[in-house]
């Protein structure tokens, strides 16, 4: 629960405005992934938290676009 209430608030930030349809409700397979995998903790600041999430993110998108360009 900790992830999510950490880590959403950032998915939710302008610069991930065009992963996400808000509308819908939906989110970019990569946006999720980020949630799910950047490193978390109580410990961490903000800032640092802000950073992992990014991190995970970058690092996550390429692999997720170049698996969409196989089907």
């Amino acid at each position: 629960m900790y992830r999510l209430q950490a880590l959403m608030p950032i998915a939710f930030d302008r610069k991930y405005d065009q992963y996400r349809n808000d509308g819908a409700g939906t989110m970019h397979l990569a946006l999720m992934t980020a949630i799910a995998y950047a490193p978390c903790s109580p410990r961490m600041t903000p800032k640092v938290l802000r950073a992992s999430f990014d991190k995970a993110f970058r690092e996550i998108l390429p692999q997720v676009e170049a698996a969409d360009t196989l089907h």
